[in-house]
């Protein structure tokens, strides 16, 4: 295979932290164990909202960190500020003594300091882990166990002693509970970002409302549900903030023209830069934005993530697919994923005609080429191929969307744009959009498309949405450069 393309390379999935105290020792010995009650990362999540009836499948990659108390815990559970990568959701606390004075002495102080700063912070979701295999006698033993239940009286279900891990039912007990504390985490983080997200929709007409607190909370949820390998829920989350964006400069422009010069947040829309932050694919590298985003950015900085998660979806519908007894997994998935499908992402219904020359018609023989695979090609190379196209169709209507808006808003807004920059800006967009799609069909090992002519000849051919969608970017593009050519000669270029 050829050298992958950027975007693969980028990685928005962050680890899954969880904090753990102690002694270091004990930690080690037991690290195992707890992963294995979280099933390495690959656990079924039922969440407590209204949202879902049914359980979704996380595939997350965990990572012990130490306890900070300035950064492991979001304070009162407030998510301003904390993007899922920067805190511990779970956190343990690991006791390996070698009798009770030393629990006494050394111990009890530190671990009380841990608790008060969870207890701080409204923090529930802990859980103690006492190592006896130290304690010589049953003296000890006993008065540690008896001192630990008396300093956590109200939470004695939260302290598990390590020497019973080998019973079963001991197992079967830590790993729900380790499991409810950390599902519990989950649904605070995410439902207090909804939430926040909810009250914020509530004053976009207000002049209170700052878009960029917006777009970021947003994103923390988008990020959040990416790290947990919730691919669709993720795109969900974009498609939404995209539609709403789209939408509320809409119904404003409908109120008045007044509104359009009073709100703040839509004034700051007006300018229209071009410059280095306007190439598409850079804008994978920011999480959020600051105060002074314009246009341009926002729309470049939503398709650059869709397209980014697009790429990252695929990857993982191929690793499932490239998986040995993976089909029934595969299938289960998909029953359990409530939204919509790449493929059943559908275009936009657009007013605007587009019509394409003979050039932009493929040939019989060209389809054929596409249509009938060869004799070696199996089932799971054509199940492959058609993964990569649904990525395509998604990631050309994403595109197609992206620029329709872009001109709407400019033009609802009364923007006073420089089309040159507005064409340069396409052109600049399509290159970029083109590679990724060049690279989806012709860079693959498991199925080698013959007689390959230009990138957008083979988009056609793929389905009905995909030539819909390469017929309208293709128009765009020799727009663009009808109007870009006149400013060749006095560039010098």
């Amino acid at each position: 295979m050829t050298q992958e393309f950027p975007v693969f390379k980028a990685n928005k999935k962050d680890p899954i932290r969880i904090s753990w105290h102690g002694n270091e020792e004990c930690f080690n010995k037991n690290q195992k164990i707890i992963l294995d009650s979280i099933g390495n990362g690959v656990l079924q999540w039922k969440r407590d909202s209204h949202t879902t009836n049914f359980p979704l499948n996380l595939r997350f990659q965990p990572s012990f960190v130490p306890f900070d108390a300035d950064s492991s815990i979001i304070k009162n559970g407030n998510s301003t500020d904390n993007m899922p990568s920067t805190f511990a959701f779970l956190h343990f606390y690991f006791i390996f003594p070698k009798n009770f004075e030393e629990y006494r002495i050394s111990v009890r102080p530190e671990i009380s300091e841990w608790f008060s700063d969870l207890t701080e912070a409204n923090c529930q979701s802990w859980l103690i882990i006492f190592d006896s295999s130290r304690v010589k006698d049953k003296k000890n033993r006993s008065q540690i166990n008896d001192k630990l239940k008396n300093d956590f009286a109200k939470f004695q279900n939260r302290i598990f002693e390590s020497n019973e891990f080998s019973s079963e039912k001991s197992k079967s007990t830590l790993t729900l509970l380790v499991q409810s504390n950390l599902f519990s985490s989950f649904d605070n983080y995410s439902n207090n970002l909804i939430n926040k997200l909810r009250k914020l929709k509530e004053i976009v007409n207000e002049d209170n409302f700052i878009l960029s607190n917006f777009i970021n909370e947003q994103f923390r949820l988008c990020l959040f549900y990416w790290s947990l390998g919730l691919f669709e829920q993720a795109l969900v989350e974009l498609d939404s903030l995209t539609s709403f964006f789209a939408d509320s400069i809409r119904a404003l422009a409908q109120k008045n023209d007044s509104a359009l010069n009073s709100i703040n947040w839509l004034k700051q829309l007006r300018p229209l830069p071009l410059d280095k932050c306007c190439i598409l694919l850079n804008q994978q590298l920011y999480n959020s934005s600051n105060d002074d985003w314009q246009l341009v950015r926002i729309h470049a900085h939503l398709l650059s993530h869709q397209i980014l998660l697009s790429a990252s979806l695929l990857n993982h519908r191929l690793n499932l697919a490239n998986t040995p007894s993976s089909t029934q997994q595969h299938s289960q998935e998909q029953q359990n994923t409530p939204t919509k499908g790449l493929s059943e992402i559908q275009s936009t219904t657009s007013n605007t005609t587009i019509t394409t020359t003979d050039s932009s018609v493929i040939s019989s023989s060209s389809l054929q080429s596409l249509s009938q695979p060869s004799s070696t090609t199996t089932t799971s190379q054509l199940n492959t191929l058609q993964l990569r196209h649904d990525c395509i169709s998604t990631v050309l209507n994403y595109s197609r969307e992206t620029f329709q808006r872009l001109e709407e808003d400019l033009h609802i807004l009364s923007t006073n744009f420089n089309s040159f920059h507005l064409n340069l800006i396409f052109i600049f967009w399509q290159e970029e959009i083109i590679k990724f799609v060049e690279y989806l069909l012709f860079s693959s090992v498991d199925y080698e498309l013959e007689n390959k002519n230009s990138v957008y000849d083979e988009l056609v051919v793929m389905e009905s949405a995909s030539a819909s969608h390469a017929a309208f970017l293709l128009h765009k593009k020799s727009e663009a450069v009808c109007l870009y050519s006149p400013y060749k000669r006095i560039l010098g270029i």
